[in-house]
């Protein structure tokens, strides 16, 4: 049987402090011997994800920006997402109907965004350069970002989580529906074990969607309050959690 697996990248296979995967970099190396396809699945851009897979020595398909679009080698991109226009549309409206203090990528510099997410010049402008989705940030309690969910799904929007930041998507845009898209896929090859590895609210989908998920523990310890059947909660935080689960999976897979 083959095995495929698919994982979140903020939190999960990085860490949150430099997007440092150096943690889990054994891990990564025995699944590449293994031929084991790996597909990155976050809310990462197309050309972000496209540097990582150079980083980690991986090719494939990949889950780009929170679900929005299926990307495979040589097809047609699967689109489950809305414009990015749409969605800065909506935003304008709702800045100045709902009068929440939001401000989103497009609205800042990439040295703005350097300085707000830690990353690298170079890398800030590939996080702006979104195709069918927005990343907002509102420093504003909990009542302020219900407003917001709810603004959005007024909208045929959606987003994840009470801030300070969260990506915008469209409503049908989903790493659930995503996996299972490239699942069939990968099932015209024969007989396939799907896994996946996240750590947050966005990634629930993606973990109900596979036969094996895991859930690596979050920045300050403990793990994201989900209801997935047969989830594997796994102790160490981001790559350290991820390279542990991995290293399981790797013996049972030995043993087999």
């Amino acid at each position: 049987m083959n095995v495929v697996l698919f994982t979140d990248l903020d939190g999960t296979l990085l860490d949150y402090d430099g997007y440092s995967w150096a943690a889990a970099a054994t891990a990564v190396e025995a699944i590449r011997r293994l031929g084991i396809p790996v597909v990155l699945s976050s809310s990462k851009t197309r050309v972000e994800q496209r540097v990582y897979q150079g980083v980690l020595g991986i090719r494939g398909p990949m889950i780009v920006e929170n679900g929005s679009a299926v990307v495979v080698p040589g097809r047609e991109r699967m689109v489950l997402g809305v414009p990015r226009s749409t969605v800065l549309e909506a935003l304008r409206e709702i800045r100045q109907k709902d009068e929440l203090p939001l401000r989103s990528y497009a609205d800042m510099t990439t040295a703005e965004v350097a300085e707000l997410t830690g990353l690298s010049p170079t890398a800030a402008e590939l996080a702006r350069r979104r195709e069918h989705s927005e990343t907002v940030r509102m420093d504003a309690g909990p009542e302020a970002w219900r407003r917001l969910h709810a603004a959005l799904g007024r909208r045929g929007l959606r987003t994840w989580g009470l801030g300070p930041t969260a990506t915008v998507v469209g409503a049908d845009a989903d790493k659930g529906r995503a996996v299972t898209l490239l699942t069939e896929l990968y099932l015209r090859r024969g007989p396939v074990m799907t896994l996946a590895l996240g750590d947050g609210a966005n990634d629930e989908p993606m973990l109900e969607a596979v036969d094996r998920a895991f859930l690596v523990e979050r920045p300050g310890g403990g793990w994201t309050d989900m209801d997935v059947p047969g989830l594997e909660r796994v102790r160490g935080v981001g790559p350290v959690g991820w390279a542990r689960a991995v290293e399981t999976l790797l013996k049972e897979l030995e043993e087999a």
